[in-house]
């Protein structure tokens, strides 16, 4: 199909179409009345559109309206996997409104960052999501971004501000994953953090010391390896090739730990190729879970990685109704923090048969489990 460089108005469109301008306008709008328009008519608007090169004009819409349609996503410049995946589902969410986004990435230590943030907040935006963890020395910069309106945080300096936010498990996922690897005949569990300062690693060692006791294993401080105790910097991923050589050291063959839960997907592929140099088998000798479920890593790495979701399709809806309630003037009401999970693939083991032998009090009884009797009952297997 051809399609014509010169643009047109929304008059030509409607007599291209064969419909009303307001016809073309709800339609291109997406607005609430699209759905009294019938499918056939949708599409050739839609087409004739897309042929001759037409565009809503944001800008246009916005004077007429009054209201800015763009919602600014704040987030570090530090690389992170999670937030690089969790940025298309916001954005896929703020579309359902007709509303579209802007990245901006905060360089953590410039000290003129109050003043650029002071520059930047000064667009007139819908709102604002904050994504990244502004504690300790950045909480400064979460007090300049909540002075701002409409203002929404993935993060939990927000409580200290009387903001709103939309928090998250950290430790779910991994209760989820140590039961899992204890399931599955594990004893020597470890688990791998960045550091532990932070809320999302304070999460995952909450979550490992609830996940052992609820398995009736005991915590050993020795099976949990912190990567700022081996290095200067650890952030998410960072390193691993340096790093992992020494996790691998310490707590496989100084700890003998036959599982290890990663911080992040990075150290976790990194840790299977360390394993498999050295002859080892994952998941038969080590189970290997990483912490993410980016999927370039996951499927690319051999055996495809068991890791931990962070729950991205809930956040990042849970999110956008957060920050469309404040646009709207309604009361933001405080979400239930989104629970990460466990997925569970080819890098540890999963024999359905050992579930049978397992006993765990029901507080503590995780969803893999359930979903594991789920799939036994299927198989006409009764749990003792």
């Amino acid at each position: 199909m051809i399609v014509n460089k010169n643009r047109i108005t929304q008059k030509e469109v409607a007599r291209l179409a064969n419909v009303s301008q307001a016809v073309v306008s709800h339609v291109l709008n997406n607005s609430a009345m699209i759905s009294r328009i019938p499918e056939e008519t949708r599409e050739r608007v839609t087409n004739v559109a897309r042929i001759h090169n037409y565009r809503v004009n944001q800008v246009a819409r916005q004077l007429r309206s009054g209201k800015s349609r763009i919602v600014n996503i704040i987030c570090s410049s530090i690389y992170s996997h999670f937030v690089e995946n969790l940025i298309p589902q916001i954005e896929a969410e703020l579309a359902k409104r007709n509303y579209r986004c802007m990245i901006s990435r905060l360089h953590d230590s410039s000290p003129d960052i109050i003043d650029e943030l002071d520059s930047l907040m000064s667009f007139d935006f819908a709102g604002t999501i904050a994504l990244d963890y502004f504690d300790g020395n950045n909480f400064g910069i979460a007090g300049a971004i909540a002075e701002n309106q409409n203002v929404v945080f993935m993060s939990r300096s927000a409580k200290k501000l009387n903001c709103n936010m939309v928090d998250q498990d950290y430790a779910s996922g991994i209760i989820e994953a140590v039961q899992h690897l204890h399931v599955n005949g594990h004893r020597r569990i470890a688990l791998a953090v960045n550091d532990d300062l932070c809320f999302p690693m304070l999460g995952r060692i909450d979550g490992y010391k609830r996940g052992l006791t609820a398995c009736g294993l005991p915590f050993d401080a020795k099976l949990l390896w912190v990567g700022t105790q081996h290095i200067g910097n650890a952030y998410d991923g960072s390193c691993p090739d340096e790093l992992v050589l020494e996790m691998e050291r310490d707590i496989v063959q100084g700890m003998k730990a036959d599982a290890v839960i990663c911080s992040n997907d990075e150290w976790a592929v990194a840790l299977v190729h360390a394993l498999k140099s050295r002859r080892l088998r994952v998941p038969n000798d080590v189970s290997v879970v990483g912490y993410g479920d980016d999927p370039n890593l996951c499927w690319a790495c051999d055996p495809n990685l068991t890791t931990i979701n962070h729950g991205n399709r809930i956040m990042a809806e849970n999110l956008a109704q957060s920050l469309f309630a404040l646009i709207d003037g309604c009361v933001c009401k405080l979400k239930e923090p989104v629970k990460s999970y466990l997925v569970i693939r080819n890098s540890t083991k999963h024999n359905f048969e050992t579930i049978k032998t397992i006993t765990m009090d029901k507080k503590f009884k995780s969803s893999t489990t359930k979903r594991y009797e789920g799939r036994l009952k299927k198989k006409d297997l009764i749990l003792n």
